[in-house]
């Protein structure tokens, strides 16, 4: 077996570490901070955009209109 130095051990986190701080900069960053920001209304802490949003009759009644366009992952903006 081969045995490694106690810092060519940490050699591979270090390398890959660059990898995963880009990756929280610009992915994980904006959705965590976009869904923390959309529960703030008027410096509070509130429901009430999406309790709305929910009620509301034509966000359910899009939902089927959504399926008709058959989810093509290929073209997301064709006209259905």
């Amino acid at each position: 077996m081969l045995h490694l130095s106690k810092k060519m051990q940490f050699l591979p986190y270090v390398l890959i570490l660059p990898a995963f701080l880009l990756i929280f900069v610009f992915k994980l960053y904006p959705i965590i901070t976009t869904l923390l920001e959309s529960f703030i209304i008027d410096s509070g802490f509130s429901l009430e955009a999406y309790t709305d949003l929910f009620a509301d009759s034509s966000f359910w009644n899009s939902r089927p209109h959504e399926q008709d366009c058959g989810g093509d992952w290929k073209r997301p903006f064709r006209a259905c």
